[in-house]
């Protein structure tokens, strides 16, 4: 199992359960993301939150941080220069869009 994942799962483990834990699903930082799994992992998954008493969705998120950031480290160069580059251009289209949608037209000649 890798590494990062079993750290996570240990922290699950020893978490205190009667601790409030909540995790950020509302700010700018975060995007939420509509995915499908397999529904027995489904289920599983909400288990294992009222387990612990999370959030799926926050376990979720962890865990699909970790394999992402693990899977994205894991590109030959060539793939992460490709990433980068089509990344940096989504950017950028993604300001144009801000600015563009921020811009106030007061009706005036």
């Amino acid at each position: 199992m890798n590494s990062q994942i079993s750290d996570y799962v240990s922290q699950l483990l020893a978490s205190d359960e009667s601790q409030a834990y909540s995790c950020d699903t509302v700010s700018s930082s975060v995007h939420l993301v509509n995915a499908p799994i397999p529904e027995a992992l489904f289920h599983d998954l909400k288990a294992l939150a009222a387990i612990y008493k999370r959030d799926a969705n926050c376990i979720a998120g962890d865990m699909l941080t970790i394999a992402l950031n693990q899977a994205l480290s894991q590109l030959p160069q060539q793939a992460a220069e490709n990433l980068k580059s089509v990344r940096e251009a989504y950017d950028k289209d993604e300001a144009a869009k801000l600015i563009e949608s921020s811009q106030y037209d007061a009706g005036g000649t």
